[in-house]
C-alpha cells in the first residue's frame, strides 16, 4: 500500500496534504478495525483479513484525488462505484 500511495505523492504541497491526510486516514482506519477485531476475539486469519479490507476501504479516493482535486463524490464521481472500462 505504501508503494501505492507513492505513486501519488507530489510536490505540490497541496495535493501532498490531501494524499497524507488519506494516508492518515486509512491508518486510522486499519488500527480501529484491529482494535474491534481484538475485542470481538477475531482468530488472527480474520484479523488480517480485516485489516486488508480496511487497508483498502477507500483505495479509489487517491485517483479521485488526482483526477478531480477532490474527495467528494457530489462533486464528482463516486469513487467507489465500479466503472465499466469501455466507457472511459
Amino acid at each position: 500500500m505504501e508503494n501505492y500511495i507513492e505513486e501519488f505523492a507530489s510536490r505540490d504541497p497541496n495535493i501532498q496534504k490531501a494524499v497524507d491526510l488519506k494516508q492518515a486516514h486509512t491508518e486510522r482506519v486499519c488500527d480501529a478495525i484491529l482494535d474491534i477485531g481484538r475485542h470481538e476475539g477475531l482468530s488472527n486469519d480474520d484479523l488480517a483479513l480485516a485489516e486488508i479490507a480496511a487497508l483498502l476501504h477507500d483505495i479509489g479516493r487517491f485517483e479521485q484525488y488526482r483526477k478531480y482535486k477532490t474527495f467528494s463524490d457530489v462533486r464528482w464521481e463516486n469513487h467507489g462505484e465500479k466503472k465499466d472500462p469501455t466507457q472511459e
